[in-house]
């Protein structure tokens, strides 16, 4: 993985970052981006792997469970102070792909989950 960059993910260098917020419903979702995160050469498995070691399990040490085919990722699912929060990381060939929704108790804000399921991620390798 790429050298440690403390102002963003803590081992991939940020490429893209699109955030939306929607201030009347306290509703969010962030997609963050990040392209040669993972080693070239190395099967999707092993990035699976790594990415559960280094970033998902010491955020979320066994709450978390592993994305259904077609992802190949992690999903977190809490609470925050008065937040419903869903967290997805997503191996992408060498990148890495984090998905968040988040929303208050009281909006449960199920559109973010369709967002989110209703996602596709394909790589592509240029050469």
């Amino acid at each position: 993985m790429r050298a440690p960059d403390t102002t963003t993910w803590p081992y991939a260098r940020l490429d893209r970052v699109c955030s939306w917020e929607h201030l009347n419903f306290s509703r969010q979702f962030r997609l963050d981006w990040y392209p040669d995160t993972f080693e070239p050469g190395k099967s999707p498995e092993e990035n699976l792997t790594r990415l559960e070691r280094e970033a998902v399990q010491p955020f979320a040490p066994n709450q978390y469970t592993r994305l259904p085919a077609p992802w190949m990722g992690w999903e977190w699912r809490g609470l925050g102070e008065g937040q419903i929060i869903r967290d997805r990381w997503i191996v992408v060939g060498t990148g890495l792909l984090f998905l968040q929704a988040i929303s208050v108790k009281e909006d449960p804000f199920p559109e973010g989950d369709a967002f989110l399921d209703s996602l596709r991620v394909t790589a592509t390798e240029s050469r």
